[in-house]
């Protein structure tokens, strides 16, 4: 758990940070000459840590309980503020040094997640069971995890290697290397990261040439192995017997490690000196690249210095003991080769640390930490350098507090630990709490990871190791690929929390430790090493005297109870270990005289007050009664498993006699073998009696098991929980099951259990449930699920509000559904709901499209994003809550409850691993029943028995009935002292068998059974593995929009998979007509009519049995060929169509409605509701059509899905011209209200049919949206076709310009329009719009264009050469300068120019007047398109008015057909023109038109109606021959010319006005 240790820890971090050094950059006057500027120094102080508080709206703070932060979804965090003390060091006029100080008090560093029950938390002083139930927490609450968002997050302790120890293991894979030496070595305090040092005994290579092995050093951050011998001489050790006395310590006695030593001197007889050594390392050193010798040297050495076992030292004085260490490396690794010691096992546990909550944290805090002060660092040195002083103000916005608050939020809101960007980091460090049981709670506390790959074959690192006994569960684990990595602690396991070790190296000095530099290497070879924390102290001569006093230093002195005394007899080496991490576990001391030190007053103690307990356990301590121990001290320990196992004092000799006598006299004593176990295991009776796989299956099954999670689970909204009606404790209990609290907080019942067969519907391990038990309330829970949403603030754009949502006003909110809402939009507490019912109304505002110049009226102007109950679950609202997040924002929960009743399907289970589902539920007549009356609760099967070998279910049984019998609580602890001889005799003098058997009578016959029944109170646990929560299944339902096969998953009402193995079936049944059926018609039938001899789809009304072929580029149309097909069939969920309307149309894209004589190359185009649509690649001169008919019904409000072959690039122009007339056409002839388009990144459209009362809607123009800048934007367009120069009058940079003239000059005009310029053009221009606008003076183009564009701050009307008299250019540039206008027009126009040029300042002060206006802009756009669109399309109806009638072929007097010139770039502009012409004109009957593309290819897009098809195809070829080759007469001659005088983009627009007219 987090303590004030750990926040003494973050002001360490804070406080070793060095000081923050300011100088100001020197500034060269040379008016002053030389100024003496002050040096700035900064200084973290006094760190504060505040509890958790929290502001409500009125700007009040209060203390924030951790249960009202999992309510309000709240962080449960301190806020951490420091004193920075600011010193300001300059020179005075005499030349003194004046130092200022100024102290910036509690600047504010960031906000801490704390630990509940820490320090620091508000429940930290709550010890009665009144206090903490005030406070909302459940009363045997532990603590030790975090809240972050409202949600219970706990730190899992992280396995690692050990610092600062050797390890030494052959390489049995590799062909070069024999033995390595690995040491990581880390500072016992400081910031520097892990450094490894590598020893390798490796064969000898090219590069090191020698008579036999040689020893090489991998040093970090040099590129290749260096000779040990060299480094050696690099520490200042030259000569080659000082080297071998390093290694060998004795020389007269040790030839074998003389002579393997031997190869190493030969190798590096070349660098006999420091300073080729030096020299020699710093030639291979990674970030070595200077070319200087000396520089190269000095790096190599502070490499040594600072990289090379820094736990020893980082100075050059430490070289010595580098020395020293380096050759007792080499020494252990000739040890290991030669046999003389085992190697090294790098999964012993006392290798290994563990990085706990506090650890993990702490070095989070120090990197962070470290990242704020750097950039503090940079924002103070730019103040400093403007010669501003530094005051309260700068220093705290110079200190970044979200850095450490939001990335410590991160980390533990995702479990992804680490800052270092690029760097991997540990996933899973930290997990949501386990709320299902009180026993996983506690479990999941206690959890260790290592952090091993999950799908390494590696078995030792999963194995049970020796080294395990008391420090982890044997039995708990999970199964499958986290087996072995994933550990539990036993039950009185701790972990070391550390404290420095320089108190100790004082005093063993003191009690006669000899200095490394002072010894002699042959003392060294007789006496012991000491080591501390893997540090090199000296050497001792009396290490059983040295052993006696650390122990009794241990057993005395203050915060020491937790050191390591590891003695190895066999390498004569003592280490002392006071680093944190550790795993330790409490034992008895067995004292001198062989008897334990406690005693009967001790014993007293421990059973007073339990508020005394941890007073009480520090007492045990301080009078060495107890002692910690770790894992390599067991190995020099002799622990007794019992206390039976220490023998009898004899009362005929004295203590030290019968000591002498007896040489196996323990040093300790287990407090209880049954203390192996972790917190799940030991809540099994008897597991010593059951097969080990049963224990941890039971140890993996207690964490689902149902019970009462928490006291307070009433005041809990947790997403997930259930609870057990009826829990209760169990009859066997065992010891640590009262430590666990278990009683108080059962998961089962005690049920009573039969084992036999009974109608066989408990085979394959199910059980059979009495129907009564259940009425009775046996194994009933309730299920508890909650709902959240919050009231997001979207941009200001779309609010969301809690209330119950209208049906008028709202899109997709449905009446049924809204009934259990409230009129604050929140459900009813105590109302019952079904699934897909509205828990939580909420509505967000529509988009205003006020703005965009489209009418709201009859539209809704809301949204339904409601929260509803799960489609699968129902229940009745339990509780309902609505407050606010810390955002301020509206925050709701809804908890929704559910009864659960046994059925069958449900999953139950013992304590033993014996698991099973309910096979049936019989009533209680048909069950059989004892001489006594009794039915038995459960019935499992007897063949669940033999195999498993759970003969502790068989004995708790069998215990339980003779506890039942008398009342009484029994004790199944592991390796106990309960007896089954003794549970089966007391079993016969209560009057049944010993066996445990009884007669059972037939339920339905009343014959007794022929077989004597084995039956008694057992207990069960229910899990959370319901069938209500699994059962699924469906006939029809969503599909795929892709392949049309159902979806996958229970959540979204998904199919069955009928996979490979399935089939496999089906085929070896030799059911081919069922697989048939279920791979073609029952999964993804669809039907669909193609044409037999052309294969397109056909246009099919089933009702009036047509079918019609569309029309070929041949002229095909044949009803008599049309046949169908199966094929996938997409489940629509559109809206139903509306009878009401008698014009009703389809809409297919189709092939060519005609072919050149030449021919041309077919392609696929795209799909249009997954039908293949085709057309011509090339043709002649490069001709692309698309034919739009509208011939059949098409049902409103259907989807419709066009998708465009991402191979085919089309220009953006053409394709919106697409969308545009479509749209128009389907708004003004069909009265659609809505026609929404939407392109996704590969060009695939959909559009939204909506039909509104043609008497209420008024006309609606669609916000269309432009194609992503990634894929085309205008200036690429504009680079791609320009062929002419550069116009000199634009060549000025930021400009924004916009054209507008008459399509009447456009041809003439066309070679110096700007748009057609060559690759000048100035490439940060802001925005290009081109608007088409006939006759339309300066004065209003002035005006609307102004007011569309008020965020310029120029205006400049430019001079056009070459153009007619109403053509008028206007540049808006954003640049400093007043600008100049001038243009030829008429009088009116000349006007306008004499007024520009003499009042400049009064565009100015427009534009400066619309700056104001920046957000309207937008609005003022569309407005403007508006303006123009009603304009332009009254003109044209003017002319077309004016114009004389004629007479068709049909009699009908129609007049004659007008041409619109567009230049197609206001997206918008031609849909709203064309919508507007045929809605003042309702005899319009279609719209043609023609976009010429850079290179001269027509490209097609006609709305027609079905009987013009023929008349039109024939006639549109004709006028398209005319005009792409410029031999027709009229406008196509307009577009004929050579080289660059061709026009590049031009767009037309014919309006037709009858179907019967004669285009000759």
């Amino acid at each position: 758990m987090q303590t004030e240790q750990d926040i003494q820890d973050d002001d360490e971090h804070v406080q070793e940070h060095t000081e923050i050094e300011l100088r100001p950059v020197s500034q060269y006057n040379p008016l002053d000459g030389e100024v003496d500027e002050a040096v700035y120094l900064l200084k973290f102080d006094q760190t504060y840590m505040a509890r958790p508080t929290v502001t409500n709206g009125f700007n009040e703070t209060k203390s924030l309980l951790p249960n009202e932060a999992r309510l309000r979804n709240l962080t449960y965090s301190g806020s951490l503020e420091c004193d920075i003390k600011c010193v300001e060091v300059k020179l005075n006029q005499d030349g003194e040094l004046q130092r200022k100080v100024t102290l910036f008090p509690r600047i504010f560093l960031g906000k801490i997640p704390l630990m509940l029950k820490s320090a620091y938390c508000h429940l930290n002083g709550l010890r009665s069971e009144t206090e903490l139930a005030a406070a909302g927490e459940c009363i045997y609450d532990q603590g030790g995890y975090f809240i972050v968002n409202g949600g219970e997050k706990v730190l899992i302790a992280q396995e690692k290697m050990a610092y600062n120890i050797i390890v030494v293991f052959p390489k049995h894979n590799s062909t070069k290397t024999l033995y390595v030496a690995e040491c990581r070595s880390s500072l016992e305090r400081g910031t520097m990261e892990v450094s490894t040092l590598y020893t390798k005994l490796a064969n000898p290579s090219k590069e090191y040439p020698a008579p036999g092995p040689l020893f090489l050093c991998t040093i970090p951050f040099v590129g290749a192995d260096i000779p040990s011998v060299l480094v050696f001489r690099a520490l200042g050790d030259v000569g080659d017997r000082s080297i071998v006395e390093h290694c060998v310590y004795d020389l007269n006695n040790n030839n074998e490690m003389m002579e393997m030593i031997r190869p190493s001197l030969i190798a590096c007889a070349e660098y006999p000196t420091e300073q080729l050594a030096l020299e020699y390392i710093g030639n291979r050193a990674r970030n070595a690249t200077t070319v200087i010798r000396a520089d190269r040297i000095a790096y190599a050495s502070n490499l040594l210095n600072k990289k090379l076992l820094p736990h020893v030292g980082v100075s050059e004085q430490s070289n010595v003991q580098k020395q020293f260490f380096l050759g007792y490396i080499i020494n252990h690794t000739l040890s290991v080769a030669l046999g003389l010691c085992e190697e090294d096992d790098r999964d012993h546990f006392g290798n290994k640390r563990v990085d706990l909550a506090g650890t993990l944290l702490s070095n989070l805090f120090r990197q962070l930490f470290h990242r704020v002060v750097e950039d503090a660092r940079k924002t103070l040195q730019g103040v400093v350098n403007k010669n501003r002083e530094l005051d309260l103000a700068t220093v705290t916005s110079a200190i970044r507090h979200r850095t450490i608050t939001s990335q410590m939020l991160y980390c533990l809101a995702t479990g992804n630990w680490g800052t270092k960007k690029g760097e991997p980091t540990a996933t899973g460090v930290s997990q949501v709490l386990n709320r299902l049981t009180y026993s996983a709670t506690l479990s999941h506390l206690r959890r260790i990871v290592s952090p091993i790959g999950r799908d390494g074959k590696m078995a030792r690192p999963r194995q049970l190791h020796n080294t395990h006994w008391g420090m982890v569960c044997p039995a708990e684990s999970p199964e499958g690929q986290s087996c072995g990595l994933v550990k539990n602690m036993a039950m009185m396991c701790c972990v070391s929390e550390g404290f420095q070790s320089e108190p100790i190296t004082s005093m063993i000095e003191q009690f006669g430790l000899e200095n490394l530099n002072e010894a002699s290497m042959q003392s060294i070879a007789n006496n012991t090493k000491v080591f501390v924390n893997g540090r090199w102290a000296g050497i001792y001569q009396k290490p059983s005297e040295l052993l006696e006093n650390l122990k009794t230093i241990r057993r005395t002195w203050p915060n020491t109870k937790d050191m390591g005394i590891v003695f190895d007899s066999e390498t004569n080496e003592l280490r002392l270990f006071t680093d944190e991490g550790r795993v330790i576990r409490p034992v008895l001391v067995v004292g001198k005289d062989g008897h334990l030190v406690a005693n009967r007053s001790h014993i007293a103690m421990l059973r007073g007050p339990e508020h005394d307990e941890i007073s009480n356990w520090s007492r045990l301590l301080h009078e060495g009664v107890v002692e910690y121990v770790g894992c390599a001290e067991e190995e020099s320990c002799r622990i007794a498993v019992t206390i039976q196992n220490i023998p009898k004092r004899s009362t005929d000799m004295s203590a030290d006699d019968e000591r002498n006598k007896r040489p196996d006299t323990y040093t300790h004593c287990e407090i209880h073998p049954a203390m192996i176990l972790g917190v799940c295991a030991s809540i099994i009776p008897f597991p010593h009696h059951n097969q080990s796989p049963r224990n941890v299956y039971q140890s993996a099954m207690g964490k689902q098991a149902m019970g009462v999670h928490a006291t307070s689970f009433l005041n809990r909204m947790e997403t997930m929980s259930n609870v057990l009606f009826y829990p209760q404790k169990p009859l066997v209990m065992t010891h640590t099951m009262d430590l666990l609290k278990f009683k108080r907080l059962p998961s089962g019942q005690n049920t009573l259990t039969a084992i036999l067969s009974h109608t066989g519907y408990n085979q394959e391990d199910s059980v059979m449930l009495n129907r009564a038990a259940i009425d009775r309330g046996m194994f009933r829970s309730i299920f508890y699920r909650t709902y959240k949403d919050v009231e997001k603030k979207r941009h200001r754009v779309a609010e969301e509000i809690f209330e119950k949502p209208d049906p008028e006003i709202c899109v997709g909110a449905q009446t049924e559904n809204l009934m259990n809402l409230d009129t604050d939009g929140l459900a009813i507490p105590g109302i019952r709901i079904s699934g897909d019912s509205v828990l939580i109304g909420k509505t967000t505002s529509l988009p205003n499209r006020e703005a965009t110049g489209f009418s709201l009226a009859g539209r809704k102007t809301k949204k339904d994003v409601s929260v509803r109950q799960r489609a699968s679950e129902e229940g009745v609202v339990d509780r309902v809550m609505l407050t606010q997040n810390e955002e301020g924002c509206r925050f709701a929960k809804v908890r929704v409850m559910s009864i659960r009743v046994p059925q069958i399907g449900d999953k139950f289970s013992s304590r033993h691993g014996q698991k099973g589902t309910c096979g049936m539920v019989y009533p209680q007549e048909d069950l059989p029943f004892t001489i006594e009356g009794m039915t038995p609760s459960l019935i499992m099967n007897p063949h669940a028995i033999p195999s498993r070998m759970t003969l502790g279910h068989m004995i708790e049984c069998l215990l339980g009935k003779v506890l039942a019998l008398n009342g009484q609580e029994g004790d199944g602890s592991p390796f106990g002292e309960v007896y089954v001889p003794d549970i089966l005799q007391n079993l016969h003098e209560q009057g049944y068998m010993k066996q445990g058997n009884e007669v059972l009578y037939c339920g339905h016959t009343g014959r007794p059974l022929n077989q004597l029944i084995f039956i008694g109170p057992t207990y069960y646990q229910r899990l959370k593995h319901m069938v209500d929560d699994k059962i699924h299944s469906r006939a029809r339902g969503p599909v795929q929009g892709l392949v049309r096969q159902p979806l996958e998953g229970r959540s979204r009402d998904g199919g069955l998979r009928f996979g490979e193995m399935e089939r496999d079936c089906m085929i070896a049944h030799g059911a081919a007509m069922f697989l048939n059926d279920t791979m073609y018609n029952r999964s993804d039938a669809f039907r669909a009519h193609v044409c037999d001899i052309c294969g397109h789809f056909a246009v099919a009304n089933l009702q009036e049995n047509s079918q019609d072929s569309l029309p070929r580029t041949d002229g095909h149309v044949d009803s008599s060929s049309i046949g169908d097909f199966t094929a996938p069939v997409k489940q629509s969920k559109g809206k139903k169509k509306d009878d009401s309307s008698n014009k009703e149309y389809i809409l297919i894209l189709n092939s060519t409605p005609f072919r050149f004589e030449d021919g041309g190359q077919l392609e696929d185009v795209g799909t249009i509701n997954g039908i293949p649509v085709t057309g011509i690649k090339k043709g002649p001169n490069d001709v692309v059509q698309h034919f739009l008919l509208l011939p059949q019904p098409l049902p409103i409000g259907s989807h419709v899905e066009c998708v465009v072959n991402a191979d085919i690039r089309f220009d953006h122009m053409q394709q919106h011209t697409a969308q545009h007339l479509l749209t128009a056409v389907l708004m003004t002839k069909l009265g659609f209200d809505t026609v929404s388009w939407q392109m996704t990144h590969n060009e695939a459209c959909s559009i939204d049919l909506q039909k509104s009362d043609p008497d209420t809607s008024e006309l609606k123009f669609p916000q269309i949206p432009q194609i992503p800048e990634e894929r085309i934007t205008y200036n690429e367009k504009i680079r791609e076709i320009a062929e002419v120069e550069v116009n000199t009058l634009i060549r000025s940079n930021n400009s924004v310009f916009i054209n507008v003239y008459t399509p009447e000059e456009f041809p003439e005009y066309s070679k110096n329009n700007p748009l057609f310029r060559s690759r000048g053009f100035p490439e940060n221009a802001k925005e290009i719009r081109i608007v088409t606008i006939d006759k339309l003076d300066a004065n209003t183009c002035c005006g609307t264009h102004v007011e569309s564009l008020g965020q310029l701050q120029m205006i400049k009307i430019t001079k056009i050469e070459n153009a007619k008299a109403n053509t008028l250019r206007l540049w808006f540039l954003c640049g400093n300068r007043l600008s100049t206008a001038f243009s030829q027009m008429h009088a009116r126009e000349k006007e306008l120019s004499s007024l520009l040029t003499t009042h400049p300042t009064d565009f100015v002060q427009i534009v400066h007047g619309l700056q104001e206006k920046e957000a309207e802009g937008r609005r003022a756009r569309k407005t403007l398109e508006t303006q123009l669109c009603e304009f332009t399309g009254s003109k044209y109806l003017e002319e077309w008015k004016s114009k004389p009638t004629s007479v068709g072929k049909s009699g009908t007097e129609y007049h004659q057909p007008i041409h619109i010139h567009t230049l197609n770039s206001s997206q918008s502009f031609i849909t709203m023109l064309v919508a507007f012409l045929v809605k003042q004109e309702p005899t319009f009957r279609g719209v043609i038109t023609y976009t010429i593309t850079p290179e001269s290819a027509p490209v097609f897009f006609t709305i027609v109606s079905p009987p013009e098809q023929a008349a039109w195809a024939q006639r549109i070829g004709k006028r398209v021959a005319q005009q792409v080759n410029g031999k027709g007469g009229g406008r196509g001659n307009q577009f004929s010319g050579r080289g660059e005088e061709k026009v590049k983009v031009a767009a037309f627009i014919e309006l037709l006005l009858d179907e019967e007219k004669d285009l000759d």
